[in-house]
């Protein structure tokens, strides 16, 4: 985890595949969403956002993803809200 980050108000991180798919993808230079919510938690970030969505993805799967990631958070006690961007989505903070 980057030091950068560290108690960052909104972390937007890369997260392109789920952890089934990315066996396949290794080396490729993505992520998945479990390693961008463990590395929101670790700098203690209030905020996560997920992006560089794969575009074979639909909006139904990125939903599922979030849900996903909202579980795991939920399960493991962590404090870091989690949401998907979106095209020309903007942030305020």
């Amino acid at each position: 985890m980057d030091d950068f980050a560290r108690g960052a108000d909104l972390y937007i991180r890369e997260a392109q595949y789920t952890e089934e798919e990315y066996p396949t993808k290794k080396g490729w230079g993505h992520s998945t969403w479990k390693d961008a919510v463990n590395s929101a938690h670790a700098a203690q970030a209030k905020r996560l956002v997920l992006y560089h969505h794969d575009p074979m993805h639909d909006d139904n799967f990125i939903d599922q993803v979030v849900a996903s990631s909202r579980a795991y958070i939920d399960q493991q006690g962590m404090a870091v809200a989690c949401a998907a961007a979106a095209d020309l989505q903007q942030f305020w903070i």
